[in-house]
């Protein structure tokens, strides 16, 4: 607690958005037309406007500026670009220039996600990634958005959170397209990591200088019992199955077992330059059938989306991925909570244990919050309040909350004084759920 918290020179400090999240009337993409089932969202909610980032991408980046940001980590909208087979919008591809643009007149550097779980309608229709032939669309997609804008983006994320992507869609059906097929979700497994390999070559032909990674969400799984050997036989499985799985794929180039047939994929071993890093939460494994993951034990403190946040496991995660030997972002960290305070110590003792991971050797070279702005959550709907800044749902004034001050004075100092962790101590506070009456989709899940 004595000590301030120093950062290397040059490590980017920023805050993250996905496309339909935040942009608004996202009409063509498979997400939208999953909304407006009723029982897909929470409350029936659908995302229509969102926050009208699509409108106002130039205050939203004022306000990056204004809180010492670096660089700005959002995605591209495949639906937007090319809402037909075969038609390309060339207007959305003049937005996304746009937006480059505003990033670079500000001097923040941006982030490119090419993939964050939205198909156009017509790809789902026929199949999406389910099919390893509409591979071929994909890969026409990667060509148009690598000409158009490889030189112009120092770093691209390809996929965002892979696992989750196939998991949430085609395993446990809360994301679209809602399935619940363990021969779908392996084949998905499967050629997202293509799809990855796809665009990392691609984009390496047009743009050889611009850096390319993948970015994984990474549970820190527990044995809910450490003296049990089933628990921890359990917490092996899932970590297997939801993160060696990607990380030992791309290392190796092989679709490994139980979900692959040990095939090289072409173009996939060592595809990529740096790790995009997603933390969240510890999720503890109880031996049973089928195997479930508790979040925590009785009383833990919870988020509205009834996550256990548990710093220690950012720096395990991160000295987990040092190994490797590459550059890692944090591209992902972030607390859903009406508290801010709360949200204040979730910031600083994250960034405690990210300081300490450098301090063992790890290469991490910047840290993006989640979100900038509070947003449509997926199937959770409106109620997650994860943003910096919120925003009216009516209006769409934005409005800073105080978290927001507190990460543009860690920004601009590159550091976390000891005052701040002072202010802001870490607690593990207890409380019996997030709110009354939630119902939470991601993180009580059934293996089968």
């Amino acid at each position: 607690m004595n000590e301030t918290i120093k950062f290397p020179q040059g490590f980017l400090w920023g805050a993250a958005t996905s496309a339909h999240q935040v942009e608004g009337d996202n009409i063509h993409s498979d997400w939208w037309a999953y909304e407006q089932v009723p029982g897909h969202i929470q409350r029936n909610e659908k995302s229509g406007r969102a926050c009208d980032h699509y409108n106002r991408f130039a205050e939203d980046f004022d306000l990056c500026r204004t809180m010492g940001h670096k660089a700005h980590r959002f995605s591209l909208e495949w639906s937007r670009i090319e809402p037909q087979e075969g038609q390309i919008d060339e207007e959305a591809l003049a937005h996304y220039g746009a937006v480059l643009a505003a990033l670079e007149d500000r001097g923040i550097a941006p982030f490119v996600t090419v993939h964050h779980f939205t198909t156009p309608q017509w790809f789902a229709r026929r199949g999406g990634f389910a099919r390893e032939e509409n591979l071929r669309y994909f890969a026409r997609y990667c060509d148009l958005i690598a000409r158009r804008f490889g030189k112009r983006v120092p770093f691209w994320c390809t996929i965002n959170e892979p696992s989750i992507f196939a998991m949430m869609g085609y395993l446990f059906g809360f994301f679209a397209p809602g399935k619940k097929s363990v021969i779908e979700f392996r084949r998905v497994m499967n050629n997202i990591l293509a799809a990855h390999a796809l665009f990392y070559r691609t984009l390496k032909r047009e743009a050889p200088e611009s850096r390319v990674g993948l970015v994984k969400n990474m549970p820190y799984y527990t044995p809910y019992n450490p003296a049990n050997p089933l628990d921890r036989l359990a917490a092996a499985q899932h970590d297997w199955l939801y993160n060696a799985f990607m990380l030992e794929g791309i290392h190796t180039g092989r679709r490994l077992p139980p979900l692959g047939d040990g095939r090289v994929l072409p173009g996939l071993k060592d595809s990529t330059d740096f790790w995009g890093l997603n933390y969240y939460n510890q999720s503890r494994c109880k031996w049973n059938w089928p195997i479930r993951t508790e979040n925590a034990g009785a009383g833990h403190r919870m988020t509205q989306t009834a996550w256990a946040p548990y710093p220690p496991g950012l720096q395990a995660n991160l000295l987990r991925l040092a190994r490797f030997g590459l550059p890692i972002y944090i591209t992902e960290n972030g607390l859903a909570t009406d508290e801010d305070e709360w949200r204040c110590a979730y910031i600083v003792e994250h960034l405690r244990q990210v300081g300490e991971a450098i301090a063992a050797g790890a290469d991490v070279r910047g840290y993006f919050y989640w979100s900038l702005l509070d947003n449509f959550e997926w199937e959770d709907g409106w109620f997650p309040k994860f943003g910096l800044v919120a925003v009216d749902p009516e209006t769409f004034e934005r409005k800073p909350k105080p978290s927001s001050a507190l990460y543009a004075k860690i920004a601009r100092a590159n550091a976390v004084k000891t005052e701040w962790r002072k202010k802001w101590p870490w607690e593990e506070k207890t409380m019996d759920m997030a709110r009354p009456g939630l119902t939470t989709t991601a993180w009580s899940s059934t293996f089968p």
